[in-house]
C-alpha cells in the first residue's frame, strides 16, 4: 500500500465525511433504484394508468433491475464506493486516487445530463415531485457532494496512475457493454432490426445521431473507434482535476516501475 504522510495531519474526526457523503449517495441512490423498480411493475400491470412511454428497451431487457444499466446509477454507486473506501483508508494513496477517478466519472455525468440529456427529459418528469426529486438527485446534488469533498481535501489527494488508468477502463467497459445489450435485445419490426439503446446517442445504428444503418462498415469503425478512445475521455478530466486542485501524482505505472528498475541498474553498474 502507498501511504500518503500529509493525511497525519487531518483530524480523524474530518474523515467522518467522506463516510457520511457516501452513505448518503449510496442510499439514495439504492432508494431510487428501488423505487423505480416499483414503477416498473405498476407499468407492466395493464390494470394501471401508467405511461406506456414508461417502458423502454433497457426496462424490456433488465425488467424491475434496468436502473443499474444506466450509467447515472453507476457513476453513483462507484462515488459512493470510493468515498467510503478512502474514509475507511485515509492514509492510502491508492484509495485516495480512487475517489478522484470516481469524481472524474461523476462529473461526466453531470455534463452529459445537464448539457445533452436534461433538455430532451419530458416536461411531466420536471412537473411530478419523484421524477424531479430524483432526477437532481442523482444529477446535481450526489456529483455536488463529490465535487465539494475534492475541493475540501484537495491537499490530501494524490494521484496514482496505475489507478487512474484501471478506473479510465471502466469508460470502455461500459460502451462495450452498451454495444452487447444493443445486440441482445434487439427487435424487429416492419422487417427491420432495431437493437436496444440506453442513451439515443450510443444508438449504434445511428451513433451520434448520424444514420448509419446503410453503412454498416463504417458504423462498426465508428463503434471501435470509440471504444478505444473512451478511456481518454476519463484521462482527460482526471488530468483536469489533478491540475485545477493541484494535487500530487505517484507514477507507479508499468513505464515508471521500468524507468525505476533501468536507473537501480544504472547504479549498481556505477559501483
Amino acid at each position: 500500500m502507498i501511504i500518503m504522510e500529509d493525511t497525519r495531519k487531518i483530524p480523524k474526526s474530518r474523515f467522518w465525511l467522506p463516510f457520511t457523503f457516501g452513505m448518503i449517495v449510496i442510499l439514495s441512490t439504492v432508494l431510487f433504484c428501488v423505487l423505480n423498480g416499483g414503477r416498473w411493475f405498476e407499468a407492466v400491470d395493464p390494470n394501471t394508468n401508467v405511461k406506456d412511454e414508461f417502458i423502454n428497451d433497457l426496462h424490456r431487457v433488465f425488467g424491475p433491475f434496468y436502473m443499474i444499466g444506466y450509467f447515472t446509477v453507476q457513476s453513483n454507486l462507484i462515488l459512493a464506493v470510493a468515498m467510503i473506501v478512502w474514509a475507511c483508508m485515509p492514509k492510502s494513496a491508492r484509495a485516495s486516487s480512487f475517489f478522484l477517478s470516481s469524481v472524474s466519472i461523476i462529473t461526466i455525468t453531470f455534463i452529459a445530463y445537464w448539457a445533452l440529456l436534461a433538455r430532451s427529459v419530458p416536461v411531466y418528469e420536471w412537473i411530478h415531485p419523484y421524477s424531479l426529486i430524483s432526477n437532481v438527485t442523482l444529477h446535481a446534488l450526489n456529483p455536488i457532494l463529490g465535487f465539494s469533498l475534492a475541493i475540501a481535501f484537495r491537499k490530501h489527494i494524490i494521484l496514482v496512475k496505475r489507478v487512474a488508468g484501471v478506473c479510465s477502463m471502466y469508460m470502455s467497459l461500459y460502451v462495450a457493454y452498451c454495444a452487447i445489450l444493443f445486440g441482445v435485445g434487439a427487435t424487429i419490426e416492419n422487417n427491420e432490426v432495431n437493437g436496444a439503446t440506453i442513451y439515443s446517442f450510443l444508438d449504434f445504428q445511428n451513433i451520434l445521431y448520424i444514420n448509419l444503418k446503410s453503412m454498416p462498415i463504417l458504423a462498426i469503425f465508428i463503434d471501435v473507434v470509440i471504444l478505444v478512445m473512451a478511456p481518454f475521455l476519463m484521462i482527460l478530466i482526471n488530468y483536469l482535476w489533478a491540475k485545477a486542485l493541484r494535487v500530487k501524482y505517484i507514477d507507479d505505472s508499468y513505464f515508471g516501475w521500468m524507468e525505476r528498475i533501468k536507473t537501480r541498474n544504472r547504479l549498481r553498474k556505477i559501483r
